[in-house]
């Protein structure tokens, strides 16, 4: 699954900075696709943080995993073009 794949190659602390001001349904999608341990890590980080991040450290982490699924996109890995219209 390539949402998987992308968060297999995210750093815990980067994905809780880029969803601190994602919507619900957004938060869910991602959140569904990690396992326990990473789950808690998110949901504590965003507890103990998301409040005192600043939109230019929420829009890094968000241009961080962009850079990396194109990446990952280069090297075959996944493929979300064809999925979504860019």
């Amino acid at each position: 699954d390539e949402i998987k794949t992308i968060l297999s190659e995210t750093s815990v602390e980067t994905l809780s900075q880029a969803l601190a001001s994602v919507e619900e349904e957004t938060y869910q999608k991602i959140h569904q696709n990690l396992i326990k341990t990473a789950k808690d890590m998110v949901d504590q980080f965003l507890q103990l943080k998301g409040a005192n991040l600043s939109q230019s450290e929420i829009e890094n982490a968000q241009a961080t995993i962009l850079e990396l699924v194109s990446h990952l996109e280069t090297e075959n890995k996944v493929n979300l073009r064809d999925k979504i219209k860019v």
